[in-house]
């Protein structure tokens, strides 16, 4: 028994579409670390934004997963990159079933503190369908990069706030200077895309594009200035669109439409760690379309209450 399997989609515009840095925004919890303070060691979290667009991250260093630090580090976030316009993460029920800590920030009456900022800003927060993780991918493969580094880095030592701190802002550097785009073996091709040159306007190793400035462009007035560096910045999205985005998966697995779930259809639901025999019966209740018009979500109701699902996760029922 094979379960549903729907067209493959194209890549949402949110990741394929020109925007400023961070503007679509990835969030993801690592931890909990260790760390030496007085009083003895103590967890503290690492909080992960990720830029959907180029994938450059933000790390901040959390004290506990209080409301209270919570919002300081996404305000802490959102003054040195700007604030996003969307935010993406994983569904309420992952969190519930993380760490301690993880869960009471996202309980009801907390969340909606946090909410309360995000609307304040003017941020749409989206949730990943539940039981969905590939939705995240483009941040999950962030975050094990990010847990490898710090295992490599630290091994079995444990570090005090400050130097954990430093250790972060060399990992997130680390990783945004990663290439995104094949090097030739021409020595005068250009540099390799990096997240760094949509950040700051080069890769993160150069000398500064201009470190002495002739006395003529020293005499050019801002908004001159400003222009110019605007088309280096039109120079790398050019290459952004004709390197990188060309390298993104392409659609080789289900390109055609197969049998789709349909309303009203009864169908076993897969729960991971239970074995087949055992997974709730359900019926579908509706199907939610996406963008191009084929469901990849839908509602189902059992026996436990209704969810949403990716339609991956639904088998079609066999009647003998």
């Amino acid at each position: 028994m094979r379960p549903f399997e729907q067209k493959m989609a194209d890549l949402p515009k949110m990741r394929t579409s020109e925007t400023f840095p961070f503007e679509n925004t990835g969030l993801d919890f690592v931890g909990p670390l260790h760390i030496d303070r007085p009083d003895g060691c103590t967890k503290v979290y690492i909080c992960l934004f990720t830029y959907m667009v180029t994938r450059s991250i933000h790390l901040e260093l959390l004290s506990d997963l209080s409301t209270e630090r919570f919002i300081q580090a996404f305000d802490r976030f959102g003054a040195r990159r700007g604030y996003p316009r969307m935010l993406q993460s994983d569904n309420f029920s992952t969190f519930k079933m993380a760490d301690r800590q993880l869960k009471n920030l996202f309980s009801k009456p907390l969340f909606d503190k946090i909410q309360r900022t995000m609307i304040r800003h003017g941020i749409e927060w989206k949730f990943i369908t539940e039981r969905a993780p590939w939705n995240g991918g483009y941040w999950e493969r962030l975050v094990r990069s990010v847990k490898n580094t710090i295992k490599k880095i630290l091994g079995k030592t444990t570090l005090d706030e400050e130097e954990l701190t430093t250790v972060l802002c060399k990992i997130e550097a680390k990783i945004n200077a990663r290439p995104l785009t094949f090097v030739g073996d021409d020595v005068k091709d250009a540099d390799a895309l990096t997240p760094f040159h949509f950040l700051i306007g080069r890769s993160f190793l150069d000398l500064p594009m201009v470190p002495m400035p002739t006395t003529e462009e020293a005499e050019l007035p801002l908004n001159r200035k400003w222009r110019k560096w605007q088309q280096i910045i039109l120079h790398f999205w050019k290459r952004w669109r004709n390197e990188y985005v060309t390298t993104f998966v392409s659609r080789m697995k289900w390109i055609t439409k197969r049998q789709e779930p349909k309303e009203g259809d009864i169908v076993p639901v897969k729960e991971d760690n239970t074995k087949r025999e055992n997974w709730p019966i359900g019926r579908i209740t509706s199907v939610l379309p996406g963008s191009d018009g084929l469901s990849r979500t839908v509602e189902v109701k059992t026996a436990k209450g209704a969810f949403t699902r990716p339609v991956a996760r639904l088998y079609p029922k066999e009647f003998t």
